[in-house]
C-alpha cells in the first residue's frame, strides 16, 4: 500500500497544542483573503459564495510567513511542520479555513491544488457526515486536471460516496487529491470548524518520500476510519 491508495486517513501525530482560538479567528478575519498578494488564484475567487464554505486566510505562502502569524501563534507555527516530521523549510504554504458562520448544506466537489494532502482540524464541532469523498475512476499517479471542480455528475469520478470518519474534534489527517474529490457538508450552521492545509515547498517526490511511512502507518492504525481507493464495481 502507498499513500496514493489511501483516500483518507487520520494521521498518527502529536495532539494539537493549546492556542487562543478567539485570537486566531480574529487574525483570520483581519488577514484574509489576500490571494492577489500571494499570487494564487484559489477557488474562493471563482466559486459562488453560496457554495464556498470558508473564510480563507494565508498564514504562509511561497515559504514566507504573513502578518506576524509565526510570532502571534508560535506554538502553531512550530506544530504545523514538526507534527509531520518536516522542517519549517519543507512547508511552503499554510492555508487557514474557518467555516463561515451561518453556512449550511453541501459545499462544492473539488480536489485541492496540493498533492501532499496534509490537513488539520484545529476545531470541529460538526464531525458527523461532514466530509464527503468520491474516488476517481482511474488510479491516477499524479493530480489530473479532468476531475477538478466538476459539477456532478462527472464521467471521471465513481458513482460512490464515502463519509470520512472524524475521530476527534482536533485531528491531523491525509486527504487524497490525486485519486479523489471531496466536499464539505455543514450540518450545524453555527458550529465552530477550522481546517488547515499544509503545502510543501519543493519537489513533490521529496515530500512523498518523507511522508509515505507516516501516512501508510496511520491508515493501518486507523483501519476502521481509513478509506482506500478501489476500482469501480
Amino acid at each position: 500500500m502507498t499513500p496514493l491508495d489511501i483516500l483518507y486517513t487520520p494521521l498518527d501525530v502529536a495532539p494539537v497544542p493549546k492556542f487562543d482560538i478567539d485570537k486566531f479567528l480574529i487574525w483570520c478575519k483581519d488577514n484574509g483573503p489576500v490571494q492577489d498578494i500571494y499570487n494564487r488564484k484559489d477557488a474562493s475567487q471563482k466559486t459562488d459564495s453560496k457554495i464556498y464554505p470558508w473564510n480563507i486566510a494565508y498564514a504562509k505562502s511561497a515559504g514566507k510567513w504573513h502578518n506576524d502569524f509565526c510570532d502571534q501563534f508560535p506554538e502553531l507555527a512550530k506544530y504545523f511542520s514538526e507534527a509531520f516530521g518536516l522542517t519549517e523549510q519543507d512547508v511552503g504554504e499554510i492555508v487557514l479555513l474557518p467555516v463561515k458562520q451561518g453556512f449550511s448544506g453541501l459545499g462544492f466537489w473539488h480536489a485541492d491544488p496540493d498533492e501532499h494532502g496534509l490537513r488539520f482540524y484545529l476545531a470541529n464541532e460538526d464531525t458527523e457526515n461532514s466530509l464527503l469523498i468520491r474516488p476517481t475512476k482511474e488510479p491516477h499517479t499524479q493530480r489530473p486536471k479532468t476531475v477538478v471542480n466538476k459539477v456532478e455528475p462527472s464521467p471521471h469520478v465513481q458513482d460512490v460516496e464515502h463519509v470520512a470518519k472524524i475521530i476527534s474534534p482536533q485531528q491531523a489527517f491525509f486527504l487524497n487529491n490525486v485519486r479523489a474529490i471531496h466536499a464539505v457538508k455543514t450540518n450545524k450552521p453555527n458550529a465552530l470548524r477550522i481546517a488547515v492545509i499544509i503545502g510543501g515547498l519543493g519537489p513533490i517526490v521529496n515530500m512523498r518520500l518523507k511522508l509515505q511511512e507516516l501516512i501508510v502507518r496511520s491508515a493501518e492504525k486507523y483501519s476502521d476510519a481509513a478509506i482506500l481507493w478501489t476500482p469501480e464495481q
